[in-house]
């Protein structure tokens, strides 16, 4: 009897046996966490933001509990990532709870990897807090602000002399936090600073801190923020009213990094020397000024720019050199000599020799817009030429697929028109009009030429 309920229990034991092999065959590795984090991140690139989060947290549920080094990192990135995408839904409240709950849970491991996450999440927690600070609900603005206060405090205790670039980079840009929040806070002191009614003079004083540490950092992460804080003294001095501090800091920004390489980099130099440049147009008078020498320090800040930039192959880069182009013809258009009038065609011709085959949508839709200004330019006293203008753009650009792009066809097109009533051509500007609304009505971004195009055909 013992005999026989002992061999009854061997095939309950052999289960138990393969099944226990097979829990060890399957068991989750450290391997396996990088195939749910990139499944993860690449739903959270793609803003699949609640399809990210359950993966995030599916994460966290399957191994919190790992001793290994890698696989805690990689959990707290997911919770770093968790938040963000929390963050972009609106839930701003709970993406800093997690964020404080991988604080919590983490700040104490020593694992190089581990530090550089925490320090991200540390940051993601500044940014969020100045911005609610800033933006958020009135009544809760101080304590938004004394919070963010608190986590700068923190990962400049923590992290402030880390020499890792990635740690560096992380702390440069905390003190641009720091500084945009002091920078959008009201003056609680009796006597208001000189630069503005808020604590602006104190936020300059963090940039500089901050380019004072860093400013001779050669990583390239780290020569981002500090461009960026020069940059932003700039903008500071500018709102201020202070225009030789502003023009300093720009030039500054040019002698500093104009050389750079980083195109994010130097298109923050190019829209400086625009500044510059716009501000001593607006020192001469702006549209009161009736000779064009007045321009002309203006105009040499402008024209060494996009001679200096002007070939960069870098969109971002071609974008600012552009709008520099684009502020000249502005300004000229404030004269009203034809020698003044000849400048802003050869400025608008230069828009088009540079950038006339560019393929990105964005310089298409300035070079068509500077084509359009041409012929609007013209029109006044060269009815053919600009005629002739108009149809070019419509011959270059009839076919293109970008909104931005067909706007300005449109917009000729109605330029034609009013060209052709002004000659008393009727039948032609009734032409001009009605291909607008047949060939664009109900396509989206068209609207107003569209709803110009009936107005002026209304008026025929």
């Amino acid at each position: 009897m013992e005999k026989s309920g002992l061999n009854s229990l061997f095939p309950f034991l052999a289960v138990f046996a393969l099944m226990f092999t097979c829990m060890i065959a399957h068991a989750e590795t450290p391997q396996d966490i990088e195939t749910f984090f990139k499944n993860g991140r690449d739903l959270h690139e793609q803003q699949k933001y609640d399809e990210a989060i359950a993966v995030f947290e599916d994460i966290d549920k399957r191994f919190a509990g790992s001793k290994d080094a890698k696989t805690r990192e990689r959990v707290a990135t997911a919770l770093g990532f968790k938040g963000v995408a929390l963050a972009s839904k609106g839930y701003r409240g709970k993406a800093l709870e997690i964020w404080e709950e991988a604080d919590r849970r983490y700040s104490k491991d020593r694992d190089h990897a581990m530090r550089v996450t925490l320090s991200r999440l540390l940051y993601n927690r500044l940014q969020t807090l100045v911005g609610l600070s800033i933006r958020g609900p009135m009544q809760n603005q101080k304590a938004e602000f004394d919070a963010a206060m608190a986590v700068f405090d923190e990962i400049n205790k923590r992290y402030g002399k880390d020499t890792d670039p990635l740690i560096r980079e992380n702390i440069a840009w905390a003190f641009i936090q720091k500084a945009m929040a002091l920078g959008h806070t009201f003056n609680d002191h009796k006597t208001p600073s000189d630069y503005s009614t808020y604590r602006t003079r104190e936020a300059v004083a963090v940039l500089d801190e901050m380019i004072q540490r860093y400013g001779d950092d050669e990583a390239p992460v780290v020569r981002l923020p500090v461009a960026k804080a020069i940059f932003e003294k700039g903008g500071i001095f500018f709102q201020s009213g202070k225009k030789e501090e502003e023009a300093a800091a720009y030039d500054e920004l040019d002698r500093r990094f104009g050389r750079d390489e980083d195109p994010d980099i130097l298109a923050m130099v190019i829209e400086g020397l625009y500044g510059k440049a716009w501000r001593l147009v607006q020192t001469a008078g702006g549209p009161h000024v009736k000779n064009i020498n007045d321009f002309a320090p203006a105009f040499k800040i402008m024209d060494e720019t996009v001679k200096r930039f002007g070939e960069n192959k870098n969109e971002q880069v071609q974008e600012k050199v552009i709008k520099i182009l684009l502020s000249k013809a502005s300004a000229l258009a404030f004269l009203e000599d034809k020698a003044a009038a000849q400048d802003t065609i050869a400025v608008y011709d230069s828009i088009d020799k540079y950038y006339g085959q560019a393929e990105a949508p964005a310089i298409r839709s300035k070079v068509a817009e500077a084509l359009h200004h041409k012929g609007v330019a013209l029109a006044e006293k060269q009815s053919k030429a600009a005629l002739a203008v108009f149809d070019s753009i419509d011959q270059r650009y009839a076919s293109d697929k970008t909104p931005e792009v067909l706007e300005w066809v449109a917009r000729s097109h109605i330029e034609k028109g009013k060209i052709y009533a002004g000659l008393l051509q009727r039948e032609k500007a009734r032409e001009s009009y009605n291909l607008v609304i047949q060939r664009y009505k109900g396509m989206q971004g068209m609207s107003g030429p569209v709803s110009l195009a009936e107005f002026y055909l209304h008026g025929e």
